[in-house]
């Protein structure tokens, strides 16, 4: 008899590679934090800033959690996001440097 067995493991899905100085992320759903994904593709690239496009996982964010995320972002040298699936419409409006 078959039956479903629950999958703990967060998949997720991106790709970053190096453009002159800066590192470009593709981002699947970023289930691991945008934040992780960015610092990780700057290690393994040596890239010092970093621009953003795909989806940020912050469709039920609420706004302290949006500002935290952008704050990080600034930190880790991301100089743009193109924001896309599952990051939510408070996502897409505080994805600007305003």
């Amino acid at each position: 008899m078959e039956k479903i067995v629950e999958e703990s493991m967060h998949d997720d899905s991106g790709l970053a590679f190096r453009v002159g100085s800066k590192v470009v992320v593709l981002a699947g759903c970023s289930h691991s934090g945008i934040s992780n994904i960015v610092r990780q593709a700057k290690k393994v690239t040596g890239a010092d800033e970093a621009i953003v496009v795909g989806g940020l996982h912050l469709i039920v964010a609420d706004d302290s959690a949006l500002r935290e995320v952008v704050d990080q972002m600034l930190s880790e040298g991301v100089e743009e996001v193109y924001v896309r699936h599952c990051t939510g419409l408070g996502g897409r409006q505080n994805s600007s440097r305003s």
